[in-house]
């Protein structure tokens, strides 16, 4: 659900606290980080792609708040975890990147959805998925656009993304879909964001505290304190 400025400004942080003796391939991680989402790249793109990319098939929108759908999500988690990140050589981090939009994409969908919900619920726009989830991106895609203008990244982004290409995610996201995806990102770094950029619903400060929340989140679940497979067991967050 964030846009891509945002799940990289999660992974650069996520890196700066872990460092290259946890990930060693930086470029893989951040790439993972956005593959998710390359989806939208596919010919003849449907919701239904995206839901399959971000193992949420047959799971409504509000799916999160239900316990039963939440579990059956971290069990689709896990079982990506087992098939890609355990069986992989050298393309760990590129998974890890991949699980990590993932469980950001579940906390922003938990924490910020239904906030905004209400909201525009109050402006009396109409309540169908489509309106309030058209609505909802608009404002989503606006304080992206602010975090990439003016987030303190500690990489040159840019030129970690280019550092890699030709990946896949088996199944998922194929090589063609997600280097032009990510062609379209480097661009987006390269250009930086208009001048005029307008929130409604969100703001910069809401959108750097999700940041730091969901680095914080990521990490204590992906080290134990949950019910995600802890890949990255024994590391301790304060």
């Amino acid at each position: 659900m964030p846009g891509n400025a945002t799940h990289l400004a999660i992974a650069d942080k996520i890196y700066k606290f872990l460092g290259e003796s946890v990930i060693k391939d930086m470029p893989l991680f951040f790439c993972g980080n956005v593959a998710p989402d390359a989806i939208h790249a596919k010919p003849n793109y449907t919701r239904e792609d995206k839901r399959h990319t971000h193992l949420t098939k047959d799971m409504p929108t509000d799916a999160f708040h239900n316990p039963d759908k939440l579990r059956l999500f971290h069990e689709r988690v896990n079982e990506f975890i087992d098939s890609f990140y355990v069986a992989a050589d050298m393309q760990s981090d590129l998974y890890l990147g991949y699980v990590t939009h993932l469980l950001s994409d579940e906390l922003f969908n938990i924490t910020k959805r239904t906030p905004f919900n209400r909201l525009i619920f109050t402006d009396g726009i109409d309540q169908s998925e489509k309106d309030l989830f058209e609505k909802i991106l608009e404002d989503v895609d606006a304080g992206d656009m602010l975090i990439l203008s003016q987030y303190p990244y500690t990489q040159n982004v840019a030129e970690v993304l280019d550092a890699v290409w030709d990946y896949e995610i088996k199944g998922y996201v194929g090589k063609d879909e997600v280097n032009n995806s990510k062609r379209y990102v480097i661009n987006k770094f390269l250009n930086g964001a208009s001048a005029q950029i307008d929130l409604k619903y969100y703001s910069y400060a809401e959108a750097v505290e999700f940041v730091d929340y969901a680095v914080e989140d990521c990490l204590k679940r992906l080290s134990g304190e949950s019910d995600i497979i802890p890949i990255l067991r024994g590391i301790t967050v304060k």
